[in-house]
């Protein structure tokens, strides 16, 4: 029997202690958010603050299929109810998270295939007149290497990025979006790519380096808090206030810093972080950081 001040609790209250919250485990939440992106599944609207659904409202049922990312603003619909029932319904929380993961998982799929067109590219129209094309003669592994597991390609990887990061961009620019709406998928897109360059270079380090759940979940999380602070950054006027535009500039930021980010691994795991770069390694940095041939502000 449960007492609270003295009387017996009633039935409401007994219903509550027993739907009592359990946390939901730290590697099925990244799961779950892995497969979603980090994203709102019902608005699809990047950098926004989420939260994990209980579809069933039973906060002690963990189970991945009762789960759905969703932020706050939608979140706030599986509460409201007006007319015949709530605004969001259990059965539409399922459609929309079902429909939303099936699309992340195509748009990785097409990521992916872009990645191996520019690879091809890379392996057989190498220009000539790339001097960072012999660096791997030059490179030296950090001290400690020895700690690392083998990394015979890791090389010839790095040095083929600067080649494969133009003809990436070339062929996103070649599909021209013309709606806010087409460059945000267009460039996330694009970030899907650097993002599998980002996870193949952290593969280098040893296993379980970057959490237990893999490069590829810790690469995801860490996209998301850049979203997050690139559309609160650009917000101007509040969340929700700011106009379709503020997506344009979150993802393009994302952008900036993911080649940021495999600029500096590169740099760690060559090396050149704790000594000075030689000749050939700077052509290699100034072919990375070249321009391309479009201004990305505009595009």
């Amino acid at each position: 029997m449960i007492f609270f001040m003295g009387y017996s609790a009633s039935r409401t209250q007994r219903q509550m202690t027993s739907r009592r919250r359990i946390p939901i485990p730290k590697n099925r939440a990244a799961e779950v958010l892995f497969q979603a992106d980090h994203t709102c599944c019902k608005c699809g609207l990047s950098g926004k603050t989420l939260q994990i659904h209980h579809i069933d409202e039973n906060p002690k049922n963990n189970d991945a299929e009762n789960l759905a990312v969703l932020c706050l603003e939608c979140h706030e619909e599986t509460q409201i109810r007006g007319g015949f029932g709530r605004h969001l319904s259990a059965e539409g929380a399922v459609q929309y998270r079902d429909d939303w993961n099936t699309r992340v998982q195509k748009r990785r799929e097409e990521a992916d295939a872009l990645a191996a067109a520019a690879m091809a590219r890379v392996l057989v129209q190498l220009p000539t007149d790339l001097r960072y094309r012999d660096v791997s003669a030059a490179w030296t592994p950090p001290a400690g290497a020895e700690t690392l597991p083998p990394r015979d390609d890791l090389i010839e990887y790095i040095a083929r990025l600067p080649e494969l990061r133009r003809q990436i961009y070339m062929l996103v620019h070649a599909r021209r979006p013309n709606t806010t709406l087409d460059t945000v998928e267009t460039y996330g897109l694009l970030i899907d790519v650097l993002k599998a360059t980002l996870v193949k270079l952290l593969s280098y380090y040893p296993e379980g380096h970057f959490a237990e759940a893999g490069p590829a979940s810790y690469v995801s999380t860490v996209v998301a808090e850049h979203t997050h602070w690139h559309y609160l950054r650009t917000s101007h006027n509040g969340v929700g206030n700011s106009g379709t535009l503020v997506q344009v500039h979150t993802v393009l930021g994302v952008v900036r810093d993911l080649e940021r980010l495999i600029e500096e691994t590169v740099s760690a795991l060559t090396g050149t972080e704790v000594r000075e770069p030689d000749e050939l390694e700077k052509s290699w940095l100034e072919a990375w950081r070249k321009a391309l041939p479009w201004d990305i502000e505009g595009a």
